[in-house]
């Protein structure tokens, strides 16, 4: 009797333990990850060397865009860069003014950056950007590389 009564002792916080165990598990297969809404806000940095400005759009926190865009007018005429699944995207632009419209999707954002930049280059080979960014009155100069965080947009805007 008393084999019986230690066997039940020793089998229920053992089962118990293996149930919690399983719980755990099936939890963690069926769980997703949480998305981390900071991660998903694109960083873009703007560089200048050897007279052309590197624009880099990429992604904050890791997450993988399911479109970039990178649109730029320079002397009246229109380039585009576009890019679908992708973590970054980048392009040089030769020219010391022009006109830039960074525009980035996920399944449930949209974020844009739109401005215009006039390359400022003062001796001894100091480079300015001036900035002017939409819906600003007036451009502010920066030194280079300039970071910043594209603006979200509610999808229901664009």
């Amino acid at each position: 009797m008393h084999d019986s009564i230690l066997g039940y002792v020793l089998f229920v916080p053992v089962a118990i333990i293996i149930l919690l165990i399983l719980a755990m598990v099936a939890l963690e297969y069926t769980e997703q990850d949480p998305r981390n809404p900071i991660g998903a806000i694109p960083k873009v940095i703007l560089d200048h060397v050897d007279n052309s400005t590197l624009v880099t759009v990429v992604s904050v926190g890791g997450d993988r865009y399911d479109s970039l865009h990178i649109n730029y007018t320079v002397d009246n005429e229109d380039f585009f860069v576009n890019a679908t699944n992708r973590y970054t995207l980048d392009t040089n632009i030769t020219g010391q003014l022009f006109t830039l419209n960074i525009t980035v999707i996920t399944e449930d954002d949209h974020y844009m950056y739109n401005c215009t930049v006039r390359v400022a280059i003062e001796p001894p080979d100091n480079v300015f950007l001036w900035i002017l960014v939409e819906g600003d009155d007036e451009a502010v100069r920066h030194r280079i590389p300039y970071t910043l965080l594209a603006e979200w947009r509610d999808m229901s805007e664009a």
